[in-house]
């Protein structure tokens, strides 16, 4: 039985994750309708808030605990090169990342801008719920690029601490062993390092390892990104992703406060729609393998205003992401390519990626069998759908899914046993999880050797080109088409 303070924990989650939806309900909208979705917001955390919470329910984990799991995120994120500190950020920042933060900061919200090659004004479209707190701050202090830096770096430790105490809490019951998954969590990964030299792209040699690189592609259609990839190439899609997937396994677990998940949803939505997707369907999945989905439903019903608050949210969220968004790719696995050679491909990416971590811990933890296989399945169906230039479905979608493959393999690593067997299972486990942190140590090692740059002045100026402002991507971060929802720039 979860107490109150674990729950505490929970809307804890929910704040983090709608802070900076609030941010662009009262930045970006009409004020007829951000003023009353913002109230909506305000109620949604109201209604989740416990009652009856005890004089130390301020503290749902040991002190212990909180500080080393703050600690170990603040080293982790520090990796990704936000802070320099020794380590450069990856390209898709260069590219991409930095010149939305600068333009965010720099020009007025909504942003607006005219391009070159059209005469029309655009307005920018994305999913904007990462990147608005750095800049928000950076504004308040004069449109101080580098404060927006750093403050979105306190950004992503505080939403990785919270990912963190969740899934210590869902092994508190393993005293201080609890600690190895915070570890686990960090070098999750599949055997890029073993499917890269089957493909004859990587040559298992130490100076693989010294010069670093990005061995992820290595099946060329698809790829399921390892945590700490996650962390320093898309941390908008992998921290939602992270906290909303813990989220939705505690409340499962528990058969508790089941009329949360749909929050958690919505909230995610402004932070990555296909992360938000993951989420959703990881929560029908665990409802459904566990036989609360007809209790789920009823308790949707119990809470009609819940759920209407809940509807309107989304609806203007959702509107404005849509929004000219027809242009972007979307296709199926097979409609493309060599029937033989997808199929090939999936033969070698599934096992290799997680697959056999799957099997492993369902041998070992065989109460946790059932759930590995239906996940295993959903993760198969995500690699059918291809969305984007770079198949970001595959990508974005995955993450939340896969938490649950690494939960459980953690739980099978530290879980006591008497059985030879079992054993033998955890220690091939171990191994096949060391192959695969070697993946985020080619990352973190990257990040060592990328020279660090901060801030610049916003592209749109004209002083520089990004991804932001390219013509080759203007679909995906743009729109032409007039966006009702939004205040008149």
């Amino acid at each position: 039985m979860k107490t109150n303070r674990t729950h505490l924990l929970y809307w804890i989650s929910l704040l983090y994750l709608l802070i900076p939806v609030v941010i662009f309900v009262l930045g970006w909208l009409s004020w007829l309708i951000a003023v009353p979705l913002a109230a909506l917001i305000a109620y949604l955390l109201i209604s989740a808030f416990p009652g009856n919470l005890h004089p130390d329910a301020t503290n749902p984990l040991t002190r212990k605990t909180i500080i080393f799991s703050g600690f170990t995120s603040l080293a982790w994120v520090t990796t990704s090169g936000v802070w320099n500190f020794g380590f450069g950020r990856t390209q898709d920042w260069d590219v991409m990342r930095n010149d939305m933060l600068s333009t965010l900061t720099k020009y007025p919200w909504p942003v607006t801008g005219t391009f070159p090659d059209s005469p029309s004004l655009w307005t920018m479209r994305h999913y904007l719920a990462f990147y608005l707190p750095g800049p928000l701050i950076g504004k308040a202090t004069g449109g101080n690029l580098s404060i927006t830096l750093f403050a979105t770096g306190v950004w992503m430790v505080l939403g990785v601490w919270i990912a963190f105490l969740l899934l210590l809490e869902l092994f508190s019951r393993f005293g201080n062993r609890k600690y190895i998954v915070l570890f686990l969590f960090v070098g999750f990964s599949g055997l890029d390092a073993i499917g890269s030299r089957i493909q004859g792209t990587l040559s298992l040699r130490p100076s693989s390892l010294i010069n670093g690189g990005h061995i992820e592609w290595w099946a060329e259609r698809f790829q399921f990104s390892s945590n700490t990839t996650l962390l320093h190439w898309v941390p908008q899609h992998a921290i939602p992703s992270w906290i909303g997937a813990l989220l939705v396994i505690h409340i499962v677990r528990s058969r508790q406060n089941l009329s949360l998940i749909p929050i958690v949803s919505v909230a995610i939505v402004l932070w990555s729609p296909f992360a938000a997707l993951g989420v959703t369907l990881l929560a029908l999945i665990l409802l459904v393998n566990v036989g609360l989905f007809a209790e789920f439903v009823r308790s949707i019903g119990e809470s009609r205003f819940r759920t209407l608050a809940i509807l309107l949210t989304a609806i203007p969220l959702i509107l404005f992401l849509q929004s000219g968004t027809s242009e972007i790719p979307h296709s199926f696995l097979f409609s493309s390519g060599s029937f033989s050679h997808n199929v090939a491909l999936l033969a070698k990416f599934i096992p290799l990626e997680f697959g056999l971590v799957a099997i492993l811990t369902g041998l070992v933890v065989r109460r946790t069998t059932k759930e590995q296989v239906v996940i295993s399945v959903a993760l198969s169906m995500v690699l059918m759908v291809v969305i984007g230039l770079y198949n970001d479905f595959a990508m974005r979608v995955s993450p939340a899914l896969l938490v649950v493959i690494m939960v459980n393999a953690g739980e099978a690593l530290i879980s006591p046993s008497k059985s030879m067997k079992n054993h033998a299972l955890r220690i091939s486990l171990g191994c096949i999880l060391a192959i695969g942190s070697i993946t985020p140590l080619f990352e973190i090692i990257s990040r060592h050797q990328t020279p660090y740059n901060g801030l610049q002045s916003p592209c749109l100026e004209g002083t520089c080109e990004s991804d932001l402002t390219s013509l080759g991507l203007r679909s995906y971060n743009w729109t032409e088409a007039p966006v009702g929802v939004l205040r008149n720039p």
